[in-house]
Formats: structure tokens, sequence, C-alpha cells
């Protein structure tokens, strides 16, 4: 099922719905959920590049070039991250697109190199656990709640309904749970037509976690408590989109009284 058509403007992406702009659950959580390991590995990250940079091209050579071009260098390095980023962002997509061919019997272009081992083991997990999909790649929405994503699948899974989000990072980390909960408590599916169905009730939520190695099914908690969390996390959100812009006034001057404290003229 292909996503109805999403905007990404700077750095917030909205879905359009029943005419309207809302929010996607990653971006909701990505920009109102603290992550304080993020600010470590961009800076391990900068580092390990820089080292690198100057190992291969001589020890020398990025501190010349940093006496050319200091602010080029420092963009060089600043990009770094986001390289690293969005190369990780490139497997997930081809994966994600996989497993929708696995799904609608639809051929698969021969893989780059460095993802042929992630649809290897999305292979093996396919093969291990035979799951029956009712639904990939799905748009779905909260109109009560304002807010709309894309899961990644649901599937008859052991004899469950399960709602599952596939992962090709190095690890799985909590906020997950907040991301099925927004996803598994969405109120319809909106079809590529735009029309809407209802979205079918899971019992479960894993994490399909893809490594070059292997893979690992994960059980996730995405109940009650972790979409109430998910609704303190969207309003921590929107405290910085649309209200933190508006709190500040601008500085008061001296009043003409004040100056005239003490019976001056």
């Amino acid at each position: 099922m292909t996503p109805i058509r999403t905007t990404q403007r700077d750095g917030s992406r909205t879905y359009r719905v029943r005419g309207e702009d809302l929010w996607s659950v990653t971006t909701i959580i990505g920009g109102g959920l603290p992550k304080p390991a993020l600010l470590p590995w961009g800076i391990r990250t900068v580092a390990e590049f820089a080292v690198t940079e100057s190992l291969l091209r001589g020890s020398k050579s990025l501190t010349a070039r940093a006496r050319r071009d200091p602010a080029e260098a420092i963009a060089h390095l600043k990009a770094a991250p986001y390289a690293q980023r969005d190369k990780a962002a490139g497997i997930g997509t081809q994966v994600h697109a996989a497993t929708e061919a696995y799904v609608l019997g639809t051929p698969m272009p021969e893989p780059p190199s460095e993802v042929a081992p992630y649809l290897a083991a999305h292979r093996r997990f396919l093969d291990d656990w035979r799951p029956e999909f009712l639904m990939t790649e799905g748009t779905v929405c909260n109109w009560t709640e304002r807010y709309a994503g894309t899961l990644d699948w649901i599937a008859r899974l052991d004899g469950a309904l399960v709602i599952g989000d596939t992962k090709t990072g190095k690890a799985v980390y909590p906020e997950v749970a907040l991301q099925l909960a927004a996803y598994r408590y969405a109120e319809f599916v909106v079809l590529p037509n735009g029309t809407e169905a209802p979205l079918p009730a899971a019992e479960r939520a894993v994490v399909l976690h893809l490594r070059p190695d292997g893979y690992s099914l994960v059980p996730v908690e995405a109940g009650e408590r972790e979409y109430l969390c998910f609704r303190y996390v969207r309003e921590c959100f929107r405290f910085l989109e649309e209200i933190a812009p508006t709190v500040l006034g601008e500085a008061l001057a001296v009043l003409a009284a004040s100056k005239n404290e003490g019976g001056q003229p």
C-alpha cells in the first residue's frame, strides 16, 4: 500500500488528510522526546570522521584545508552525522520496499551489496515465521488526536494479529513503543485514493530488527500507557513548534513615572 501524499518542511513531516495537514508520528517523537544519546553520538561521529579524514589524506591535510577555508572545513565535519544517518535510512527504505514487494508478489531489483545482508535476514524471518500480511506501508490517522503516520506492517503471526515495525539500525530503542502505540490507536487507514477503512485491531506489537548477521523479533509494550506517553510527547512538540515562538514579548521600556521618582522635574 503506497502512503498518501506527505510534505517535508523544515524537518517536520505532515500528512494531508481530509484537506488538512497533520503532523506525522515520527516527527512528533523526533521533535518532542529528549534523546540523551544523540549528542554524544553526533560528537563521536564527527570526531571519528575527522580522524579518518586526517589518516586518509595525510595528517596535515585537514589543517591546511582549514587554513584555506575554515568555514568549509567546519561544514564538511558537521555533515558527517547526517551522511551516516542518510546511509542507514537508505538501507531501511530498500528493506521496506522488499517487504512490500513480497506482499504484493512483485519482483525486486538486485540490491546494492551493503543492503543484501539485511534482505537475507528478512528472508530468514519470512521463512521462519511465515507471516500472513494484512497490510504493509499503510497510512493511518487519528483524526481526534490530529496525527498520522505510515506503519510498516500488520500480519498474523504465530496465531495473533501483530503490528510490526522493521528496524535496520544498530539497536532497538524504547521510543519505538510510542511509535507503535500511536499506530495501534489510530482511528482509520487512509487508502491511496483518499477513502478511509477500519484499522485491524492488533493484539501485540513487535519490532523486526534486521542486521547483517541475522534478525531478532522483539516484543514491544504498546498499550494505553505508552499511548498516553505519546500524547504527552506530542504536547511537548506542540510547545516547541507552535507555542514557544509566541511566549516572549518585546523588552519593556522604562516607564515615564519611574524616571520622575523623587520629585525630579
